[in-house]
């Protein structure tokens, strides 16, 4: 699902407010996740999941050498395995 998608799924449900303002409280969201990624290395969100801020090991293959980087891994909560499992709509998860 692409950001326009998510945008256009809250506008569906939501029709009082302007493509605009939502697309920036998007931008804004995905930009503190990483903000706090970068701080503290994890984020957790109730009813979705957590996301830890890791780091790769030094790989050695066919001769290069590729160096450690940090990369995102993301755990997904009890609730969101479950609903997904279920075959469960989003918008009727009760958290």
């Amino acid at each position: 699902m692409t950001r326009r998608r998510v945008v256009e799924k809250f506008l569906q449900n939501n029709p009082g407010f302007s493509p605009t303002l939502v697309g920036k409280a998007l931008n804004l969201m995905l930009e503190e996740i990483i903000c706090a990624l970068e701080k503290e290395g994890v984020v957790r969100i109730q009813g979705l999941g957590t996301f830890r801020l890791d780091r790769t090991a030094v790989r050695k293959l066919r001769g290069k050498v590729y160096p450690s980087r940090k990369t995102v891994r993301f755990k997904p909560s009890k609730l969101l395995l479950s609903a997904l499992k279920m075959g469960t709509k989003s918008n009727k998860i009760k958290t």
